[in-house]
Order: C-alpha cells, then structure tokens, then sequence
C-alpha cells in the first residue's frame, strides 16, 4: 500500500474506535482523520456523550485542527463541570481563550511602553 504499520494501524482504530456520527463527518470530509484519531477517538472511549456533543457543535461550525487540539489540552485539565461546558459550546472556550490571550498581551505591550517612557 506504500504506508508504514503506523498509518495503518491508525486508520484501523478509527474504523473501531468511533461513534458512527464521528466515522460519518471523516467520510463527509467535515472532520479530518487527526482530529478524528488524535481527539474524537480518545474522548470516545473516555466519554461517548462528550463526543457526542462535540461532533453536533463542531457540525454547525468546524473548528480548524489547530484549536481542537488546544480544546481538547485544556478539556482533559478541566473539572467535570467545566468539561460539560466545553463540549456543549466549543467554540466559546476557544474565543474566550483567546480574548484572554489578547488581554494579556494587550498588558504586556501597555507595561513595555510605560516602562520605556520612564526610561
């Protein structure tokens, strides 16, 4: 097939390791196979109705690779009900994280210029 055991076995998990929902949007080409192997699989095993939920929001709006995976960091740190709040609205904890990010680097920036002017 000119693919390493790797690629392989990873696209076998995810013939056995997903809700069908999740298997139907890689099929669809809504969900793409890392976030599907790397993200859907493993909340699936940990908690199917998380999926679940995730899968529903990410179909009304798709989150791109890059925030699934900071999701889903920040997810597993998570308390339970953080995590039910998370799953039901993804795209709220990642504008919200970065509102964060923005602030603080709005501060940063604000203590760099007073410092200089003090200078």
């Amino acid at each position: 097939m000119g693919r390493d055991a790797s690629w392989i076995s990873r696209r076998l998990q995810l013939l056995s390791g997903l809700p069908d929902a999740a298997l139907t949007a890689v099929r669809d080409g809504t969900l793409s196979s890392w976030a599907a192997s790397r993200i859907v699989a493993p909340l699936a095993r940990a908690n199917t109705e998380h999926a679940d939920q995730l899968l529903e929001a990410l179909a009304d709006a798709p989150l791109s690779t890059r925030e699934l995976r900071c999701w889903f960091e920040h997810y597993q740190k998570a308390f339970r009900s953080a995590r039910d709040h998370m799953v039901s609205r993804p795209h709220l904890f990642i504008d919200a994280l970065r509102e964060t990010g923005e602030q603080r680097a709005g501060k940063t920036s604000a203590r760099r210029t007073r410092r200089r002017m003090h200078r």
